[in-house]
C-alpha cells in the first residue's frame, strides 16, 4: 500500500471544519489552485454511497475522478474511494479531525494499492513504478489543499452573537 499522509492545523472547532467538508460542492474550487469543480452526481450529497464527480488540474490537463463515500463518522471522519477506471490503482481518500483547544488538526491520507494476500507486494511494486513521478504531485497538491482549508478558516469574520433587548 502507498500512502501520502499530511495535515495541518486551522483555527475552528471540528463542527466548522466538518460544515466546509459537507459544502466542497461550493467551496471546494477556492481551496487549492489545482481544484476545478466537486459535484455529487449521484445520491444525497453527504450520505455514504452518494457519488462525486471530482475535477483537479493535473500535469497541465484536467483529470476528472468520480469517487464513492464509504464512510461518514459527523465531526470524525469522512472517506472515499475512487470508482472505476481509477479505482484499478485502488485509490482511497480519508480525512480525520482532532480537536486542539479552539482550533482542529486535519489528517488527509491518499492511499493507492490493495490488501489482498499474495498479490499486495507485487501490485503495490507496479504501482510505485507506475506512480514514480506523480506521487510528489499528488503529494504537494495534498498539502496546497490543506493549506487551502486552514487559509478559508482565517479570511472567516469572527462569530458575533447578536442580544437584542426590550
Amino acid at each position: 500500500m502507498i500512502s501520502i499522509k499530511n495535515n495541518i492545523e486551522a483555527k475552528a472547532g471540528k463542527p466548522e471544519i466538518w460544515e466546509l467538508f459537507t459544502r466542497l460542492n461550493e467551496l471546494y474550487p477556492g481551496l487549492s489552485k489545482n481544484h476545478v469543480s466537486l459535484k455529487c452526481i449521484e445520491g444525497i450529497p453527504n450520505k455514504i454511497g452518494s457519488v462525486y464527480k471530482v475535477r483537479n488540474h493535473f500535469k497541465g490537463k484536467i483529470l476528472e475522478v468520480k469517487y464513492k463515500l464509504t464512510e461518514v463518522v459527523e465531526n470524525e471522519r469522512i472517506a472515499y474511494e475512487a470508482e472505476f477506471p481509477h479505482a484499478l490503482l485502488g485509490l482511497k481518500l480519508k480525512l480525520n479531525l482532532e480537536a486542539k483547544g479552539d482550533s482542529s488538526i486535519i489528517f488527509e491520507e491518499i492511499r493507492f494499492g490493495t490488501s489482498i494476500p499474495l498479490f499486495d507486494k507485487l501490485f503495490d511494486a507496479i504501482l510505485q513504478i507506475y506512480l514514480h513521478t506523480n506521487l510528489d504531485i499528488i503529494n504537494e497538491d495534498q498539502k496546497d489543499r490543506l493549506k487551502g482549508i486552514r487559509k478559508f478558516f482565517e479570511k472567516q469574520p469572527e462569530k458575533v452573537e447578536v442580544v437584542v433587548e426590550h
